[in-house]
Formats: C-alpha cells, sequence, structure tokens
C-alpha cells in the first residue's frame, strides 16, 4: 500500500472518531441593531482571501455572484459564488467546491481535498443554519445537516466547523457554512451569513369597545281609574257663545 493509501485511510479512522461539537451553539434568542452581511470566500493566513462577493443590508435587499473561481493556484476553486442580502436576512452559497489543503503546506500529509457539490448558509431574524451537498473531506463524506458548531479534527493538523454559529457583542447571528483552519497557517471561511435579530413588533394596541346603542324610551302604562295624576283632573267644557235676541223694548225717560 501506498504512502497516500496508508495517510488516507488513517484520515478516515481519525475523522471517524474525531466529529463533536467543538464550541457551544449560538443563542437562537438575540436582540441588536446590527447590520446583516454575506459573503461566499474568505480566508486568512498566509494566502489571504478578502471576503467575495461581500454585500451589506444596510440598503435593502442586494444579490451579486461571482463565477469560475480559482484561487492561489488551487487553493479554492469553484463554480458560482452567490450572496445576497436584505435588512434582516442575508444568505451565501457555493457551488462545485474544491479546498486543496495541500496548497497550505499540507501536501506530505495526505489529507487529500474537501469538495462539495453545493455548500449553503442562511441567516434570518436572528436565527440561522447551513447545508451542504455532495460534502466529502479526503474522500469522507460530511454530515449534510449537521447540528450547529460540528467539528471534525485532524488533531495537530486541521479542524474544520460545519454549520459555525458565533453571537457577536452587538446581538449579531453569523452562521458560516464550512470553517477550516489548517495547522494553525491558514483560515478560510466558506459560505457566511450574518443577521441581527428583527426590531420587536409592538404588542397591538386594544381594540376599542363598541358604544352601549341608545335604550328606547319606556311606553306609558294606562292608567287605572282613580290614578289620575294632578292636573289630570276632567275640565268642564266652555260656555256656549251668547247669541243676540232681537224685540222692541219701551223707552223710559
Amino acid at each position: 500500500m501506498s504512502k497516500t493509501a496508508h495517510a488516507s485511510a488513517g484520515l478516515a479512522v481519525v475523522i471517524g472518531l474525531a466529529f463533536s461539537s467543538v464550541l457551544p451553539a449560538a443563542a437562537q434568542e438575540t436582540t441588536g441593531t446590527a447590520t446583516s452581511s454575506a459573503f461566499a470566500l474568505g480566508a486568512e493566513g498566509l494566502i489571504a482571501i478578502q471576503p467575495t462577493p461581500h454585500l451589506t443590508g444596510e440598503h435593502g435587499f442586494q444579490q451579486r455572484s461571482v463565477l469560475d473561481l480559482n484561487v492561489a493556484g488551487g487553493l479554492v476553486e469553484a463554480g458560482v459564488l452567490n450572496t445576497e442580502v436584505d435588512t434582516y436576512r442575508a444568505a451565501a452559497s457555493v457551488t462545485d467546491l474544491r479546498v486543496g489543503l495541500g496548497a497550505a503546506t499540507l501536501v506530505d500529509l495526505g489529507l487529500g481535498d474537501l469538495a462539495a457539490t453545493a455548500v449553503e448558509a442562511t441567516c434570518e431574524q436572528g436565527q440561522g443554519d447551513s447545508r451542504l451537498v455532495g460534502a466529502s473531506l479526503g474522500g469522507i463524506a460530511l454530515d449534510a445537516a449537521a447540528p450547529p458548531n460540528t467539528g471534525v479534527d485532524v488533531p495537530g493538523l486541521a479542524t474544520v466547523l460545519l454549520n459555525r454559529q458565533v453571537t457577536g457583542d452587538d446581538g449579531s447571528l453569523t452562521v458560516t457554512a464550512l470553517s477550516i483552519e489548517l495547522a494553525g497557517l491558514q483560515s478560510i471561511d466558506i459560505a457566511s451569513a450574518t443577521c441581527a435579530a428583527g426590531a420587536e413588533t409592538p404588542a397591538p394596541e386594544p381594540e376599542p369597545e363598541p358604544e352601549p346603542e341608545p335604550s328606547k324610551p319606556a311606553e306609558p302604562e294606562p292608567s287605572e281609574p282613580g290614578d289620575e295624576e294632578p292636573g289630570d283632573e276632567e275640565q268642564p267644557p266652555p260656555a256656549p257663545r251668547p247669541t243676540p235676541i232681537r224685540g222692541h223694548h219701551p223707552v223710559t225717560g
């Protein structure tokens, strides 16, 4: 068996035993006024890659893509890098990904490549998640929907965090689908999205109570004989008008 075959077999054993949650899961309920942001690829260390393509959501919805990326002689290759953001939402994705771990001085260790058909991170209203499609490290399949901060360790050589979630001091949540640390010399982040919790929704004002309908006046009850009230006595009919009588009367004087 060749050295490469031995190294790959050793990696399989190490990875099989080293899946773990190496960081506490990020809090799901956060508050703050941070601006959402996203990038598909970024790296620090021996080879630096500015976050690409990088967007922030301070001006509302934006979307950007980069096609056919090849960085540093094969350190990272990708088909499509896409980011999109809105006020309280961010997402980043990469297709046809290949990270050549040997390009970061690990060529003699036989670690192989990290590859994936698709990598995606999403974050909205302070909650997020990530998804991998067809992902593998050195030929070993990676969990497609790993819990937050699931670690794959190659002791002393490399650490890969799946679905890395970190809450910032401002209350924002950052979700990185793949976060790679190589021998303390190189870090690579694939598909990273940051968002803040949405503004608190004010409690709805109580609806005004309907005004009561005016009550109808009570109809007077018919009075019984002998129950007349003062002022209700029967009045006599008016006197007849006098009728003049024509005739002759003697005149005295």
